[in-house]
């Protein structure tokens, strides 16, 4: 009688798959995984870009938004100080990191009614080519942008000025009888000639390089009752070189 076949009584040959991977290269990829993992949360805690959270902001610091789409980080510019003579006006406590700081005289002084420090994200020279060009389309009278140095980093100062009239500058607030005011208004409307500036304005400004795409502002607001006590071009840059003790600059490494 002949014997049946294994595959006659029913049975069939299984060949043991191999896993796709071996417990050995599943404990290695465990360990390159832990290691990527760490490597990005010490990347996060050590990595330093620059930036700063609004709540660590210090009093003081003179900031600008991170860049041009990040405007929930901060990059700092510089941190203000003192300026003798001038006054540095409180800021509201609602202010945010990157509204200007705002000095005033305490007395005379040489016709500035304020100078202002702020940061933007905007570079220097960009800065100051954009700006000249827009003021270039709205007033006549214009300086040229004279590169120097300020604490080492490179500047951009112009000027412009511009004039107009104001009937209340220079002049005490004296309450008018009803029927004098209503004469000098109906006079003043027969009048086509508009009256001559008496209010003439010289605004200085410095666009200093903190870095590649950030910059310290610094803009000084002049005020006279005429021409007089414009500054002539030669004398600007050393001007405005004197309001940079109103601040200090990061040092260049």
């Amino acid at each position: 009688m002949a014997k049946k076949s294994a595959m006659s009584k029913g049975y069939r040959k299984t060949v043991k798959k191999k896993p796709f991977l071996t417990k050995k290269e599943i404990i290695e990829l465990i360990v390159i995984v832990a290691v990527i993992l760490l490597g990005i949360v010490l990347f996060n805690i050590f990595y330093d870009d620059g930036f700063i959270k609004e709540n660590e902001v210090q009093q003081g610091d003179i900031v600008a938004y991170a860049s041009t789409d990040l405007r929930d980080r901060y990059f700092k510019v510089g941190t203000i100080g003192e300026m003798e003579g001038y006054t540095l006006d409180e800021r509201a406590e609602d202010a945010t990191p990157i509204e200007a700081y705002i000095f005033t005289p305490e007395g005379e002084a040489d016709n500035v009614t304020s100078f202002s420090v702020s940061g933007s994200f905007v570079n220097a020279e960009m800065l100051a080519g954009s700006t000249l060009s827009y003021m270039s389309g709205i007033e006549s009278d214009f300086s040229e942008i004279m590169p120097t140095t300020i604490q080492d980093h490179n500047a951009y100062v112009f000027s412009y000025n511009y004039s107009e009239y104001d009937a209340t500058y220079g002049e005490a607030a004296v309450e008018e009888p009803a029927e004098e005011t209503e004469a000098v208004e109906a006079a003043e409307a027969e009048t086509e000639e508009e009256p001559a500036p008496n209010k003439f304005s010289q605004n200085l400004t410095a666009y200093i390089a903190v870095d590649d795409s950030h910059t310290l502002c610094l803009h000084i607001y002049r005020k006279g009752g005429d021409e007089s006590f414009y500054l002539a071009d030669d004398q600007i840059v050393d001007y405005v070189q004197q309001f940079s003790s109103a601040f200090t600059l990061p040092v260049e490494e």
